[in-house]
Order: structure tokens, then sequence, then C-alpha cells
């Protein structure tokens, strides 16, 4: 049988780098949209969907 395992963890940065992190998170967040976006209209009209 196997055994999970998981970790949790709490980050505590500093005001310079609470910045960049937002910037990276809302980066990540558009690509995220875009992709999304991208393939639910290939679904739409029965193209396969990108991976």
């Amino acid at each position: 049988m196997k055994r999970m395992q998981g970790y949790r963890f709490r980050l505590s940065p500093k005001h310079t780098h609470l910045d960049h992190l937002n910037q990276a998170l809302g980066a990540n967040r558009y690509v995220w949209n875009k992709l999304l976006a991208m393939n639910l209209f290939r679904l739409e009209n029965k193209q396969p969907i990108l991976w």
C-alpha cells in the first residue's frame, strides 16, 4: 500500500518580495486563463485540446 505525504508551509515575504510574487502570480493567472480560453474554443469546434 502506498502512503502519500504532503507538506504545508507559510510564506512571510518582505514588501519588495511580495511585489515580485504578486507580479509573477498575475502573469501565471493570465497565461492560465488564455490557455483555458483557447482550449474551450477548440473544444466547442470539435478540435483536440492542447496539453
